[in-house]
């Protein structure tokens, strides 16, 4: 399973999975919208990487704003609630949904996990669902929501992270053997 906290992508590469313009990245970055896992210091200039979770929640700001016109900034605090969000329900263990939803796509066992939100006092309010069950009674009936299929927005991001590291770990691990041996 690919560590979803762990800062293994470029700039480039979150633009590519994120779907997002190189252009657009580098302006989110300067606003603090996004912001890098790690930044890795070179001899005179840096890089920024990127973890799955963060790689995520740039798809996330992309998606809202493209299907629902809501801001960068409204969609970060959404990115991060999300995180937030408990799922008693579903785990027995840390409660984070990404770690849970990850785990399913190993065993190939695809989890249709839903996020409710609503704006409740000027501030961003998320429910998970299991399966879509009981969306309609999170915040009553008569307040409006958003329902998001957060799984099938993580799962590709996620998909498409393990297929580049795997075809990047093997020249790498060649190299560190040959070093090895000199």
């Amino acid at each position: 399973m690919v560590d979803l906290d762990a800062p293994f992508f470029t700039v480039a590469e979150l633009a590519h999975i994120a779907g997002l313009d190189r252009g657009q990245v580098d302006v989110w970055l300067r606003r603090g919208v996004i912001q890098p896992t790690r930044i890795e210091r070179l001899n005179v200039r840096s890089r920024s990487l990127f973890s799955v979770g963060a790689i995520f929640e740039a798809k996330l700001i992309r998606v809202l704003g493209e299907h629902l016109a809501i801001g960068p900034s409204d969609s970060l605090l959404i990115a991060k609630e999300s995180e937030a969000a408990i799922l008693a329900k579903v785990t027995t263990d840390d409660g984070k949904w990404k770690w849970h939803v990850a785990r399913h796509l190993e065993k190939s066992d695809p989890l249709d996990l839903f996020a409710t939100l609503s704006r409740v006092d000027k501030c961003w309010q998320i429910v998970l669902h299991v399966g879509g069950k009981n969306i309609t009674t999170d915040f009553g009936l008569e307040v409006p929501r958003i329902v998001l299929p957060i799984a099938a927005i993580f799962s590709p991001v996620y998909n498409e992270c393990k297929a580049m590291l795997s075809s990047q770990s093997m020249p790498k691990k060649r190299k560190k053997a040959r070093r090895a041996r000199r």
